[in-house]
């Protein structure tokens, strides 16, 4: 890494200054570096033929390039830990993805090139959020919140899920979520995302019919009660029995 006093707004800017690339290769080069190395000819190659397959990796690193501090990269990375829970793939299976601890090393080898925003500030000492690798090293900056890029993927993933027809309980059950809270998610985010308006929108009518259902039950059971009811007394010492035949 090359040597510098000048400071840079950002980290991409910092990180492209250190290690001598352009910004158009920031991210696939921070990309190959951040994969286990026995990966990394395999992650260019195939970064360059299908990009598509790292487009989680692509949202984190956007978020550091435009970082200038500790908690803006941990917050970066924190997403990479919700990902590992919202996706099942095979390449994340063998590990051709971005370690949390590699995107962290890449950040302090350049921190000191960062600019504060205030030169007046003390210097940054805010913790980062440690991946799983290294949960035990320092606390998480704040508490998790999904951000945008392990957000579009747990919906994406939602959307998918559920409109294939599996069970919705399993569904919860497997994003650790409520039915509330799948609720709450997908009315927070309908807005200008038409798929997930829609399934938003299927499953309020979902749960209205059942509502419906319901209700229906509980009619029918005090109609048969009340039927009973006029039945015995009906039925009752007071009225005459049908004469012999």
């Amino acid at each position: 890494m090359s040597k510098n006093a000048s400071t840079f707004p950002n980290f991409k800017e910092a990180y492209c200054a250190a290690h001598g690339c352009s910004p158009e290769r920031f991210t696939g080069h921070l990309l190959c570096r951040s994969v286990p190395p026995h990966f990394r000819l395999l992650a260019a190659l195939t970064y360059r033929l299908n990009p598509s397959l790292f487009v989680a990796e692509i949202d984190v690193i956007s978020q550091m390039g435009r970082a200038a501090s500790g908690r803006e990269i941990g917050s970066a990375v924190s997403d990479l830990d919700g990902l590992r829970r919202v996706e099942r793939s095979f390449w994340r299976g063998i590990g051709l993805r971005a370690n949390g601890d590699r995107l962290l090393d890449a950040w302090q080898e350049v921190k000191p090139l960062v600019a504060r925003p205030n030169p007046t500030a003390p210097p940054d000492t805010t913790l980062l959020a440690p991946s799983p690798t290294n949960a035990g090293a320092a606390p998480v900056a704040e508490p998790h919140r999904d951000r945008p890029a392990v957000l579009q993927r747990k919906l994406r993933q939602l959307h998918t899920e559920i409109t294939s027809g599996r069970n919705l309980s399993s569904v919860l059950s497997e994003m650790d979520m409520t039915e509330a809270e799948l609720m709450e998610t997908l009315e927070r985010n309908a807005e200008g995302n038409a798929p997930i308006a829609w399934l938003h929108r299927q499953l309020k009518t979902t749960q209205r019919v059942a509502e419906l259902e319901a209700e229906n039950r509980g009619l029918m059971k005090m109609l048969s009660q009340a039927g009973l009811q006029g039945e015995s007394a009906a039925s009752g010492p007071g009225r005459t029995p049908p004469a012999p035949r």
